[in-house]
């Protein structure tokens, strides 16, 4: 497996660990480069037996993912050149896709948040198997429902699965 060729992810494995770390400055963004690497790591981990476990983290201590890359807005074929025949048959887009491949992954997913997480970056860390949240220093947020817009990777699908229904009577 190839995990030393990325531009905006730094990997490490050890003993079965995978950490996976995002650095993409300013702000950890999920522009479609970064979305590129991340779905090209899914696709090598996905068949490598010695990673049992895959940890997401964030080199800025600040953000762990801010949000979607709103430049997709202002011109999407960055974006959309990145849709695969999978994703167009779920009728998904590339973000939301990638957001699926992981929480498909063979391996236990953890997201590490130390610091912001909104939009695509709560997203995706819903998408992992376990999220975990550094007292005092991790934040996580749905600015899509101010803008009046739906979370469009993944959010409607992953948030009612992990907070359940809400109580009858």
């Amino acid at each position: 497996m190839q995990l030393n060729n990325y531009d905006f992810l730094r990997i490490h494995v050890d003993a079965g660990v995978a950490t996976v770390t995002l650095d993409h400055p300013p702000l950890n963004v999920l522009a479609p480069r970064l979305i590129k690497e991340l779905a090209r790591f899914v696709a090598d981990v996905r068949v490598e037996p010695s990673v049992r476990v895959v940890v997401i983290q964030s080199a800025d201590p600040e953000f762990f993912l801010a949000h979607g890359d709103m430049e997709i807005v202002n011109d999407p074929s960055e974006f959309l050149a990145l849709t695969t025949p999978e994703d167009e048959a779920a009728g998904i887009n590339p973000m939301q896709g990638l957001h699926e491949r992981l929480r498909t992954l063979p391996q236990v997913t953890i997201a590490k948040i130390a610091g912001f997480a909104r939009g695509g970056g709560v997203e995706l860390a819903m998408a992992l198997d376990m999220r975990f949240a550094a007292i005092g220093k991790a934040g996580l947020a749905h600015p899509e429902t101010r803008m009046g817009i739906i979370p469009g990777a993944g959010g409607t699908q992953y948030l009612p699965r992990l907070a359940g229904r809400a109580p009858l009577g």
